[in-house]
Protein backbone atom coordinates (compact mmCIF):
# COMPACT_ATOMS: atom_id res chain seq x y z
CA UNK A 1 0.00 0.00 0.00
CA UNK A 2 0.95 3.28 -1.07
CA UNK A 3 1.27 6.00 1.66
CA UNK A 4 1.12 9.63 0.21
CA UNK A 5 -0.19 11.03 3.97
CA UNK A 6 1.01 14.43 4.16
CA UNK A 7 1.59 14.16 7.86
CA UNK A 8 4.16 12.01 9.55
CA UNK A 9 2.22 8.92 11.90
CA UNK A 10 4.63 8.41 14.82
CA UNK A 11 1.89 7.58 17.10
CA UNK A 12 -1.10 6.28 14.30
CA UNK A 13 -3.04 5.53 17.79
CA UNK A 14 -3.38 8.92 18.80
CA UNK A 15 -3.85 10.34 15.21
CA UNK A 16 -6.86 8.11 15.21
CA UNK A 17 -8.01 9.19 18.54
CA UNK A 18 -7.95 12.84 17.52
CA UNK A 19 -10.12 11.78 14.26
CA UNK A 20 -12.45 9.86 15.89
CA UNK A 21 -13.51 12.39 18.93
CA UNK A 22 -12.04 15.25 17.31
CA UNK A 23 -15.54 17.64 19.13
CA UNK A 24 -13.76 16.34 22.36
CA UNK A 25 -9.72 17.29 21.48
CA UNK A 26 -8.98 13.59 21.32
CA UNK A 27 -10.52 12.32 24.49
CA UNK A 28 -12.65 9.85 24.73
CA UNK A 29 -16.39 9.62 24.73
CA UNK A 30 -19.05 6.52 25.62
CA UNK A 31 -20.66 5.57 22.36
CA UNK A 32 -23.31 4.67 24.64
CA UNK A 33 -24.25 7.51 26.85
CA UNK A 34 -22.15 10.14 25.25
CA UNK A 35 -20.71 10.70 28.30
CA UNK A 36 -17.55 12.66 27.88
CA UNK A 37 -15.97 11.66 30.89
CA UNK A 38 -14.09 8.52 30.39
CA UNK A 39 -10.99 6.47 31.95
CA UNK A 40 -8.26 4.04 30.67
CA UNK A 41 -9.41 0.65 32.04
CA UNK A 42 -6.53 -1.06 30.45
CA UNK A 43 -4.78 -0.85 27.29
CA UNK A 44 -6.39 0.67 24.87
CA UNK A 45 -9.61 0.27 26.39
CA UNK A 46 -11.64 2.76 28.46
CA UNK A 47 -14.72 2.85 30.79
CA UNK A 48 -17.60 4.68 30.77
CA UNK A 49 -17.79 7.32 34.55
CA UNK A 50 -21.66 7.73 34.34
CA UNK A 51 -22.88 5.56 37.14
CA UNK A 52 -25.70 4.20 35.04
CA UNK A 53 -24.08 3.68 32.16
CA UNK A 54 -19.99 2.09 33.20
CA UNK A 55 -19.11 0.36 29.58
CA UNK A 56 -16.21 -0.64 28.39
CA UNK A 57 -14.86 0.54 25.19
CA UNK A 58 -12.51 1.28 22.74
CA UNK A 59 -11.52 3.65 19.94
CA UNK A 60 -13.10 2.16 17.35
CA UNK A 61 -16.11 0.89 19.25
CA UNK A 62 -19.35 2.44 16.73
CA UNK A 63 -17.40 2.61 13.79
CA UNK A 64 -16.71 0.36 10.87
CA UNK A 65 -13.32 -0.62 12.31
CA UNK A 66 -15.19 -1.96 15.23
CA UNK A 67 -14.56 -5.84 14.51
CA UNK A 68 -11.35 -5.38 12.79
CA UNK A 69 -8.08 -6.56 13.68
CA UNK A 70 -5.53 -4.06 11.59
CA UNK A 71 -3.28 -2.06 13.14
CA UNK A 72 -3.95 1.48 13.30
CA UNK A 73 -1.47 2.86 10.83
CA UNK A 74 -3.14 0.54 8.33
CA UNK A 75 -6.86 2.22 9.35
CA UNK A 76 -5.48 5.37 8.73
CA UNK A 77 -3.91 4.85 5.49
CA UNK A 78 -6.92 3.31 4.28
CA UNK A 79 -8.96 5.91 5.13
CA UNK A 80 -6.64 8.48 3.60
CA UNK A 81 -6.32 5.91 0.12
CA UNK A 82 -10.35 6.49 0.16
CA UNK A 83 -10.44 9.94 0.70
CA UNK A 84 -7.58 11.06 -2.04
CA UNK A 85 -8.18 8.95 -4.79
CA UNK A 86 -9.65 9.20 -7.97
CA UNK A 87 -13.48 8.10 -7.99
CA UNK A 88 -12.82 4.11 -8.86
CA UNK A 89 -9.36 3.81 -7.96
CA UNK A 90 -10.07 3.53 -4.35
CA UNK A 91 -10.76 0.08 -4.04
CA UNK A 92 -7.97 -0.95 -6.71
CA UNK A 93 -5.26 0.63 -4.57
CA UNK A 94 -6.46 -0.99 -1.77
CA UNK A 95 -6.64 -4.29 -2.96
Amino acid sequence: MICNTPFILPNAYATFCAFRWSENGGRPRCPACGCRKAYVMRRRRFRCSDTDCVREFSVTAGTFFHSRKLPFKTLIMAIWEELTAVKGLAGLQLA
